[in-house]
């Protein structure tokens, strides 16, 4: 009878003791598992965050050297509309407004000035990745080459501009779609902007991006609080 007992202890002993080994096996499986998915979204992670930032290099390596004015539109008031177009190494300007419910559209003539300031702009792209805008000889900006996002410098948040800044625009940012930010500024003093400022608006800010599609930069020079706009296209 004692031996019986013995040996029914002894068994149920032996069970629990293989089960808590199935189960710590199966825990140390699972935990390794585990450790590896996490290793693993953390790689695509960091494979994701290199591949973008060798985008933006990539990309402004590829762009080293100088690029002149193209083309001018702008929009001014509440239906004021104006494009500068370059024919034969000569610039025309062209302006509309709503007369009456009808658009009505005029020439106007640029001065030997006017000619001799639009051909001076320049964006340029140095060795070192650094881009600059200049207008009459003068930099009004310069952006050394980052990997961590743009040269920003908005006072407001983005959602109080009523113009040319995406909602998405932070200072990390370095693509949205297929537009690569390089510098966004305002709080310019009056008259500060005054050699860039084709089109005359009273500017006091300006924003820089690179387009891939068109391969252009496209400069906008704005009045930060309202409607008046200016985008310069360099080729």
């Amino acid at each position: 009878m004692k031996k019986t007992l013995f040996f029914s202890i002894l068994v149920t002993i032996l069970f629990f003791s293989s089960c808590g080994n199935e189960r710590s096996t199966e825990e140390s499986s699972n935990t390794e598992t585990s450790s590896e998915n996490t290793s693993s979204d953390d790689d695509n992670t960091n494979e994701v965050s290199v591949e973008e930032m060798s985008r933006k290099k990539e990309l402004l390596t590829s762009l080293i050297g100088n690029y002149t004015l193209d083309y001018i539109e702008g929009a001014m008031g509440a239906n004021g509309m104006v494009e500068y177009t370059l024919h034969d190494a000569e610039w025309r300007a062209l302006a509309s407004s709503i007369e009456e419910g009808v658009r009505e559209a005029y020439d106007f003539d640029l001065t030997s000035a006017d000619q001799k300031k639009i051909n001076s702009m320049l964006i340029s792209v140095s060795d070192d990745l650094t881009v600059t805008f200049s207008s009459n000889g003068k930099d009004y900006f310069s952006v050394l080459f980052s990997e961590e996002g743009m040269s920003y410098n908005l006072a407001k948040p983005v959602a109080d501009y009523y113009s040319v800044i995406p909602e998405a625009l932070t200072p990390t940012t370095k693509f949205v779609n297929s537009d690569l930010y390089l510098y966004a500024e305002d709080g310019f003093k009056e008259g500060e902007l005054e050699g860039a400022d084709i089109l005359d608006i009273g500017a006091d800010a300006m924003m820089l991006t690179y387009n891939e599609s068109s391969k252009s930069f496209e400069l906008s020079i704005f009045y930060a609080d309202c409607c008046d706009t200016g985008i310069y296209t360099f080729k």
